[in-house]
């Protein structure tokens, strides 16, 4: 800005970050039999291959307060380690849980939380078990 009294110029910087998104529905709600292999989906579409996949189970009454637990909104959450690594390929990042062998103990709220340096965003799933020789759900 210039006028008789003088000017006056500012310089700001603009930075632009990526929303991450989940790819399609990604993770879904299940239902599986007892004893099967639940997978529950996370893809996130980004151009940015440093974006992390983490995966949550939240806690149940009987495991509030635990000291590894992880707050997240007001919730309490435990981190599911696992031995798959996220892929990377077309700017889809996917990682996918897998929980062989489900009991009862696996039924529950699952959150995949996607973060990279600029952005975290999360979804949840519930898993339910099915006891096929009781016909109902755990």
């Amino acid at each position: 800005v210039f006028n008789s009294f003088g000017s006056i110029n500012a310089t700001y910087i603009l930075i632009v970050t990526e929303k991450l998104h989940f790819f399609g529905n990604d993770p879904e709600n299940t239902s599986i039999e007892i004893g099967q292999t639940a997978i529950l989906n996370c893809r996130v579409q980004t151009n940015d291959p440093t974006t992390k996949i983490q995966w949550l189970k939240k806690l149940t009454i009987q495991q509030l307060f635990r000291p590894d637990a992880i707050v997240f909104g007001s919730e309490q959450y435990e981190n599911i380690e696992q031995s798959q690594e996220q892929q990377y390929s077309n700017n889809i990042l996917s990682k996918p849980l897998i929980i062989p062998n489900v009991n009862i103990r696996e039924s529950g709220e699952y959150i995949c939380v996607i973060q990279n340096d600029k952005a975290t965003n999360y979804k949840k799933a519930f898993v339910n078990i099915i006891d096929i020789r009781k016909g109902k759900y755990l």
